[in-house]
């Protein structure tokens, strides 16, 4: 199972599951060779035995088309959003530090 989601509005992150989906997506979101490309993920997954099994890699958000199409791809089943896309307002809103209500003095 492939998967994506946005941090913010300038980022968002790939869970992916196969070695070569992993390799492709990082070599085409970064300038490396195949041979450090899986040095650049942002997490591994590993099973007890040491072997990995799947790969988090951030990307920046404006390349979230392309990324959805090459997992999309590699995945039978299709691709899991984890969190559907929010408007522009609406991730803004959620990156503005919350307003606090001033407490008021109790009364005596």
């Amino acid at each position: 199972m492939n998967a994506m989601w946005r941090l913010n509005t300038r980022e968002a992150i790939a869970y992916v599951e196969n070695r070569d989906t992993a390799l492709e997506l990082i070599c085409s979101l970064k300038a490396t060779s195949k041979a450090r490309a899986l040095d650049e993920a942002m997490a591994v997954y590993v099973t007890p035995r040491g072997r990995a099994f799947a790969w988090q890699i951030r990307f920046p958000y404006d390349r979230w088309s392309s990324v959805a199409r090459t997992l999309e791809d590699a995945e039978d089943g299709g691709l899991r959003i984890e969190r559907e896309l929010p408007d522009e307002d609406d991730a803004r809103a959620a990156e503005e530090p919350a307003q606090t209500a001033r407490a008021r003095k109790p009364r005596r």
